[in-house]
């Protein structure tokens, strides 16, 4: 004996179209956030490497207090 059995084709999408772009662009901007996160880390290490802490510190306080 064979049982007969009915298939039905679902052609609707269960997807909302605006939480996915949501969810890109947060992605997108956390990937961007990290480059820019370790290309500051990257400037400190080499600004470090080529003048030292004394006169890399120094610099900066010079650049913030405007002198």
């Amino acid at each position: 004996m064979t049982a007969n059995t009915e298939t039905r084709l679902r052609t609707t999408s269960d997807v909302d179209a605006g939480r996915e772009v949501s969810r890109f662009a947060l992605h997108a901007g956390m990937v961007m956030a990290a480059l820019i996160g370790v290309w500051a880390v990257v400037c400190l290490v080499s600004g470090f490497m080529c003048h030292g802490g004394c006169c890399l510190s120094k610099g900066l306080a010079r650049a913030i207090l405007g002198l």
